[in-house]
């Protein structure tokens, strides 16, 4: 979960630099001149910077990470709670620390 999330971060921060566009050109005018050559388009981000989208991958990291977090804590608590349980359940106490109680005596003979 948290690798995707760093894959998500790196997606929008990519893309705000991109790749320049080459491709050929061929220009032919009303004075019949031609023209011959390379096209290379460059973007520049300079009004969209994507900072929003940014901003918002760094935050799904932030919050996959204290999700594993969270994760990992609430499992040893919950090892640690049944092996507690397991403990008192082998020496015969109930959750509160006393002993089992003992069964009513039977109805037999009051009859």
């Amino acid at each position: 979960m948290v690798a995707e999330a760093q894959a998500r971060y790196r997606l929008p921060d990519g893309r705000s630099l991109r790749q320049p566009l080459d491709r050929p050109a061929f220009e032919y005018n009303e004075t019949s001149d031609t023209f011959v050559g390379m096209w290379l388009v460059t973007p520049i981000p300079v009004l969209n910077t994507r900072q929003g989208e940014i901003m918002q991958a760094r935050a799904q990291v932030a919050r996959a990470r204290a999700d594993l977090l969270q994760f990992e804590v609430q499992s040893a608590q919950d090892v640690q709670a049944a092996l507690a349980g397991s403990r008192r359940h082998a020496s015969g106490q109930t959750a509160i620390g006393r002993t089992a109680p003992e069964p009513p005596p039977s109805r037999e003979g009051y009859e």
